[in-house]
């Protein structure tokens, strides 16, 4: 299903904002996937609604979640600019609204107006440093403070964090995939979630409970 988007429904992407702009949106459900890791990177995407992660997939099975994208976010486009074929596969986790770009529109794009091509590039080097600073700080931290810090960027995600108190949220990721995106097997996150239930954070239907989140943010050695 798909329908067109305009300007006044608020997308804050400046840079890209003109190129989307009456674009048609695509209502997928969670499960689609989107590009598989070797396609063709002929297209890229703007999400509108929902969640949409990018992951590997070892030959066994087990999944390496390298990003998850919410609303606001776009992907697709360093592949689709640079490389031949697509480095991860991209699936929606959830019901999702977005907006498919093609190649011959972006190059158009980029061709009709060239001045934009240096912030295009800045964007995409600091989404790049970014990205690459989250997975380095998962990387030397414990499990226990892996799963400290992915809850305090998923609160920091849902709104400002306040220097103390009691905090909740929702979870943008289901409980069963957060082990992809911080690095970690199931069975030592679920042992993570049951050691943080001793110091006052408790997770029911997807939504987190922190007693007082200046405790979390310790644990996460913030």
């Amino acid at each position: 299903m798909s329908r067109r988007v305009s300007p006044a429904e608020g997308f804050h992407l400046d840079l890209l904002g003109p190129l989307i702009s009456e674009q048609p949106v695509t209502d997928i459900s969670a499960g689609t996937l989107l590009f598989s890791q070797g396609e063709e990177a002929d297209r890229f995407f703007v999400l509108l609604e929902g969640r949409v992660k990018l992951y590997t997939a070892s030959p066994s099975g087990a999944e390496n979640i390298m990003q998850v994208f919410g609303p606001g976010d776009f992907f697709g486009l360093p592949a689709m600019l640079s490389l031949k074929s697509y480095p991860v596969n991209g699936e929606a986790v959830a019901a999702s609204r977005l907006i498919v770009m093609h190649r011959t529109v972006v190059l158009e794009w980029l061709r009709a107006t060239p001045d934009q091509v240096p912030h295009l590039l800045a964007l995409l080097g600091r989404r790049y440093e970014r990205m690459l600073d989250s997975l380095a700080a998962f990387k030397v931290l414990s499990p226990r403070a892996r799963l400290c810090r992915y809850l305090l960027e998923a609160a920091a995600e849902a709104g400002p964090l306040p220097d103390a108190g009691p905090v909740s949220f929702a979870l943008p990721l289901p409980a069963h995939m957060i082990g992809g995106r911080i690095g970690l097997a199931p069975e030592n996150v679920s042992r993570a979630f049951r050691w943080l239930g001793s110091h006052g954070v408790s997770v029911s239907q997807g939504v987190v409970k922190a007693a007082d989140v200046a405790v979390v943010r310790q644990m996460a050695g913030q």
